[in-house]
């Protein structure tokens, strides 16, 4: 087996050229100036191998993905960044090698890569490497000595920077019968909705706000890369996107919970609170959020253990992009940024989703004709709640008038919850940063927000969740006229 060579820095150049010269299998063919060149030439098949040095810093994780993908090899000497990237998958050359050692280093494990395969991803995500794929390479490795990072996230005492504070009310005074059920309830909670303002993220902030009323540890991620909204939502500055912050430290291979606190604002709920990572605060900084670095996050935060909480594990809500399409051209190129990345890993990683739909002649249409497309992202379940629910947009009866055409259009996913429409309310809590409960506590839409919310509980625990109560009429005349145009 022979292994072609290329290297990036100075020092890495000279041990490449003195393998090179003992005119052995590994044979240097490029002396790269940085990535750009180094993908360049391993994408064209000139070389198997990548010696680093000088520049390591700019072999993050979507790099090193894409050159494992590649089946190349990449070696980082000593001193030179090389704790990150032999976490990140390198070889580690020790700085006293010569280049006949370094060169049975490298044959050695390029053999090795070459024979293991590839590990699978979904082909909609560019990297999909999660938290115990980190330990595990790390525990292989075993060549830093440098403290681990990632174990941290698993380790209940190191959540205490965002959970140390948490104290909530009384669970059965607060939430009523069945809170037994949903104090174990824990994972990652995605809330889509079509193009068209359905409510997504007033009903993703207020959701959150109750979960974390019920004593969760909550982390609220807003990852909607065409219209952020969620600091708007909150009253909160947007000088920073703390998203943005987070997904370099993934795609670094630094997201520890030190990390994760400094990108992270808390927001305080009246004994209880969130910590939100706040979307862009420019809708064209998309390309920041690469699908690698955002199933790292999701990841991290599924791991993080509540420290005074009264659920070990918390939830992550997260607020995502209406659309789920996927650009076939770029998806040929597993490297190039795409605008729905984060929403379609969300959809991937998620343990439940939330889809909410407008209550209108416009909205129903729309989120019933996008469900499939959702379905098909995602292998969670799927819960429909019907929001701005009105008498003037759907009738005398408008529950069941929206239940009739949601059946009509043949929706994949019945409705499981309903949400009235408020404008009055809503409005006073986005003008003051507050959320429903904090404003308005005894209002019927945060009562329905809160029944939302304990639904999405049961189902994370996997207790049965009771059908919605609706009115028994039949023949509803907002449901008669949604069937008459669909016959048309």
């Amino acid at each position: 087996m022979n292994l072609a060579l290329t290297s990036v820095g100075p020092s890495a150049d000279l041990l490449a050229h003195q393998i090179d010269r003992l005119h052995g299998p590994v044979t240097l063919v490029r002396r790269a100036s940085d990535l750009v060149e180094v993908l360049a030439v391993v994408r064209s098949g000139l070389a198997r191998a990548v010696v680093v040095a000088e520049g390591a810093e700019q072999f993050g994780a979507e790099a090193m993905e894409a050159l494992e993908q590649a089946r190349a090899l990449v070696a980082v000497l000593e001193g030179h960044d090389d704790d990150r990237l032999v976490e990140l998958g390198a070889v580690f050359l020790p700085a006293d090698a010569d280049a006949r050692e370094a060169a049975e280093i490298l044959m050695e494990e390029g053999q090795r890569a070459q024979s293991q395969p590839l590990r699978q991803r979904p082909p909609s995500v560019s990297l999909e490497s999660t938290v115990e794929q980190w330990a595990q390479e790390e525990t292989a490795g075993g060549s830093s000595d440098a403290a681990p990072l990632r174990p941290e996230l698993s380790e209940p005492e190191s959540r205490n920077g965002w959970a140390a504070d948490l104290h909530v009310d009384d669970p059965a005074e607060d939430s009523g019968q069945g809170i037994t059920e949903i104090l174990g309830a824990s994972g990652v909670v995605v809330v889509w909705g079509p193009h068209g303002s359905p409510g997504r993220s007033t009903v993703a902030v207020n959701m959150a706000a109750e979960i974390a009323a019920l004593g969760h540890a909550v982390t609220l991620v807003d990852l909607d890369t065409w219209g952020p909204s969620v600091a708007h939502v909150l009253g909160l500055l947007d000088e920073t996107a703390g998203v943005a912050l987070a997904c370099r430290a993934a795609d670094r291979n630094r997201l520890d919970v030190p990390a994760l606190d400094r990108a992270a604002v808390r927001v305080d709920l009246g004994g209880a609170h969130l910590d939100v990572l706040t979307g862009l605060t420019r809708s064209e900084r998309w390309p920041e959020l690469r699908g690698g670095s955002v199933a790292k996050l999701l990841n991290a935060c599924r791991r993080m253990r509540g420290g005074a909480g009264k659920s070990e594990l918390p939830v992550v809500v997260v607020d995502v992009g209406f659309s789920v399409e996927e650009d076939e051209e770029l998806s040929f190129d597993t490297q190039a940024p795409r605008r729905n990345a984060a929403t379609l890993v969300a959809l991937e990683e998620a343990d439940l989703v939330v889809a909410v739909a407008a209550s209108d002649v416009v909205g129903l249409p729309r989120a019933a004709k996008s469900l499939p497309v959702v379905l098909e992202r995602t292998q969670a379940p799927v819960m429909v709640v019907a929001n701005k629910v009105r008498k003037a947009a759907a009738g005398r009866s408008p529950r069941a008038g929206i239940r009739e055409a949601w059946e009509a259009m043949g929706a994949p996913v019945p409705i499981s919850d309903y949400i009235s429409f408020d404008p009055t309310t809503v409005d006073r809590a986005v003008l003051d940063g507050s959320v429903l409960r904090e404003c308005a506590g005894g209002s019927a839409i945060r009562g329905e927000v809160k029944a939302v919310a304990e639904n999405v509980l049961r189902r994370l625990s996997g207790a049965e969740v009771a059908a919605a109560e609706e009115e028994m009429v039949r023949e509803t005349s907002f449901g008669r006229r949604m069937s008459a145009w669909l016959r048309r």
